[in-house]
């Protein structure tokens, strides 16, 4: 079977979305699948690579030439233009079973339709965040009146994208329950073709569950994996004030970042006299990040919007132990957490040091000694895909074997 993968954002490129797309291609060809991806220029990504990145030669690839603009209404319709005659150039000359598109950006999902009209290709949309942002989705992040301005316009164009491309897409893919409901909601005469695909620890680099450390015997090591306060820098405050707190009492309490310096926490600790509790491990490797944190009681995550979360959460999955998330009750990430023993939500700083307290006096050591890890890894996402795609192609009539 042939797939054609459109992944503007894929390796070398040094984010998320292309790590997800770099993975996804690599299990299919892995699993006998014939893969060819177009992705962004060497150009068009510049110095935001991995410098040690050794191309995959089990599926193909092609760059698109296209240098993205800011602001992003102005690339859109380029974008769109390039990958089209890119896509139209392969569709010609070769025959694809189903063409596998993600974004964002979400530029080129407009060719759903001009596949379902002229190449008979079945089409999956996946979408790595939504592309038309509802009401409340950064609900703690504040914009001034030019920010406001640019993002409505920017919005307005990306419903003007979904109107177009997701009525043609055989299945649109989202990354959490409650994105799907909502496009469920929003789109219900398509409401079938929405399923939920989620990201995941990635288990090829994690380190070996002998190599993880234990959680500290006494005290309370807090551990946080990148970003912090970006996502609510208020929140830098609340939880430097809860140290201060819980060391008064006698909790003998640290912090413990791996990711770049968060300098918001850092003058969080200095108004709190907190600065020695506070130790800032700066980008590790991920494996040595994943096993610096591993020795620590509680994992912190701040989260900045209702409707989504960061792909930090499934590392703080692997590493099993008790998770404190700065959040609100009725977000996607407590409705994530929620089935877990040890998973907590926070939505002020009285709530956060209860918290903590419960973690430290009842001895809380892991997120819940019950729980199935390779469920939350990015394989398991990868497997849902390839099922997807041999439900599809079942349902589209080919009697092909599909390996």
């Amino acid at each position: 079977m042939r797939i054609l993968m459109l992944s503007h954002f894929f390796p070398p490129l040094n984010k998320v979305g292309a790590i997800r797309a770099g993975f996804f291609a690599e299990f299919l060809a892995g699993q006998g699948l014939d893969v060819h991806v177009l992705r962004g220029s060497d150009r068009a990504y510049g110095t935001d690579v991995f410098p040690d990145h050794v191309p995959n030669p089990a599926y193909t690839v092609s760059k698109v030439d296209f240098m993205p603009t800011t602001p992003e209404l102005a690339a859109s319709l380029p974008g769109y233009l390039a990958y089209k005659r890119a896509a139209s150039d392969l569709l010609t000359e070769e025959q694809f079973d189903v063409v596998f598109m993600t974004g964002d950006p979400f530029f080129y999902f407009p060719l759903a339709k001009h596949i379902r009209q002229r190449r008979n290709a079945p089409c999956i949309l996946d979408m790595r965040d939504p592309c038309y942002i509802p009401p409340g989705y950064f609900n703690n992040r504040p914009f001034g009146p030019l920010d406001r301005f640019n993002f409505g316009l920017v919005n307005l164009l990306h419903r003007l994208i979904e109107n177009r491309s997701l009525p043609c897409a055989d299945r649109i893919i989202n990354v959490n329950e409650t994105l799907t409901a909502d496009y469920r909601q929003r789109f219900p005469a398509i409401r079938e073709k929405f399923i939920t695909i989620m990201n995941g620890y990635d288990e090829r680099n994690a380190p070996a569950p002998g190599q993880l450390r234990p959680a500290p015997a006494q005290g309370l090591v807090a551990g946080i994996f990148g970003k912090f306060s970006f996502y609510n820098p208020g929140h830098a405050d609340s939880l430097a004030r809860t140290v201060r707190l819980l060391l008064d009492r006698g909790i003998d309490t640290r912090i413990v970042v791996v990711g770049q310096r968060d300098t918001i926490l850092d003058g969080a600790a200095r108004r709190h006299a907190i600065t020695d509790a506070v130790r800032q491990k700066g980008p590790l490797e991920y494996r040595r990040g994943m096993t610096e944190l591993s020795n620590s009681n509680v994992l912190l995550l701040n989260n900045f919007s209702s409707r989504a979360f960061g792909t930090k959460i499934f590392d703080y999955v692997y590493l099993n132990r008790p998770i404190v998330a700065l959040a609100r009750k009725d977000s996607a990430i407590a409705r994530f957490l929620e089935p877990f023993r040890n998973a907590f939500v926070a939505e002020d700083r009285a709530e956060l040091e209860r918290c903590l307290t419960g973690v430290a006096e009842n001895g809380l050591t892991t997120l819940d000694p019950d729980v199935d890890i390779t469920r939350y890894s990015r394989r398991a996402g990868a497997e849902q895909l390839l099922q997807t795609i041999r439900s599809l192609k079942k349902e589209t009539g080919d009697t092909e074997t599909v390996p």
